[in-house]
């Protein structure tokens, strides 16, 4: 493709370097697994502790565990220390919403998505440390 399309209907992927992986909330629980589908829950221990803090009952959010580096971008090297190190350090960008509160968002239209979910993701109030969980509607989507 020589030039990425334009208009309304599209938007375009920053491609991030980091793990992929699922958090799914169950409240009062979290859990997050890898793109593999292991629990790797205790090894993201602080954004399991995050995720708690959004205001949902239930939920499955697709997205990147990353670290940023000073540039502003994600870090591949950066990331498997912070797994074991530097928890401070990661991030989850979310890209997809695949269930909310009993609803399953897989098949609607990324901008209903978006608006949806991120109206939804606040956090509880009280809470601080939601700004952890990064959400941004996933990109690079076309609708013909």
């Amino acid at each position: 493709m020589a030039k990425p399309p334009e208009g309304e209907d599209s938007i375009h992927e920053i491609k991030l370097d980091g793990y992929r992986a699922q958090v799914v909330i169950d409240e009062p629980s979290v859990r997050i697994f890898t793109r593999r589908g292991l629990d790797w829950t205790s090894k993201y221990r602080d954004l399991a502790e995050a995720a708690k803090t959004l205001d949902v009952e239930s939920a499955i959010i697709d997205g990147e565990i990353i670290v940023l580096n000073d540039a502003g971008l994600s870090d591949f090297g950066a990331l498997r220390k912070a797994t074991t190190r530097r928890q401070h350090d990661l991030y989850f960008v979310a890209f997809d919403l695949l269930h909310i509160n009993g609803t399953i968002c897989a098949t609607w239209h990324w901008k209903t998505a978006a608006r949806s979910w991120l109206a939804s993701f606040r956090p509880k109030s009280g809470s601080s440390s939601a700004r952890r969980c990064r959400a941004r509607p996933r990109e690079s989507r076309h609708s013909p």
